[in-house]
C-alpha cells in the first residue's frame, strides 16, 4: 500500500498575454524513497489571445534520484507528464504552465513500495 508523502496546489497563477510563462518547482524528498506522482488541474480559466485559445498544463518538468552508485542523477522530462514512478527519489520539479489562461495546480506525491 502506498503511503501520501505530500499533496501539494500552486495558484491560482494568471497569464493574460499570448506567451508560454513557465512556473517551475522543485520538492526535494528526503530518504531516496520510491515515489509515485501525479499532477491535475484543479482550477482553470481559459481566455484567448492573438486569435488563439489559452492553455493551461500542470505537470512535471525533471526529477533527480540515486543511481546504483549512489551518485544523483537529472532526468529532464521533455513531454506532458500527468505522472511518474521513481526509484530511489531526490527531488521532482513540478511545472504549472500558462499561455492566456488562470489555473490552480495540484500534486500527491506517494511512497511506493
Amino acid at each position: 500500500m502506498a503511503d501520501i508523502l505530500l499533496a501539494a496546489s500552486w495558484g491560482l497563477l494568471e497569464n493574460s498575454g499570448g506567451d508560454l510563462q513557465t512556473n517551475y518547482y522543485r520538492i526535494p524528498f528526503e530518504g531516496a524513497p520510491t515515489v509515485f506522482a501525479n499532477s491535475y488541474l484543479a482550477e482553470v480559466s481559459i481566455g484567448s489571445a492573438n486569435g488563439q485559445a489559452g492553455t493551461a498544463v500542470a505537470a512535471f518538468k525533471r526529477f533527480e534520484y540515486l543511481d546504483n552508485n549512489g551518485l544523483v542523477q537529472e532526468t529532464e522530462i521533455t513531454s506532458v507528464a500527468s505522472w511518474l514512478l521513481v526509484p530511489n527519489c531526490v527531488s521532482i520539479t513540478i511545472g504549472l504552465d500558462l499561455i492566456a489562461a488562470t489555473a490552480l495546480g495540484g500534486w500527491t506525491f506517494y511512497s511506493y513500495p
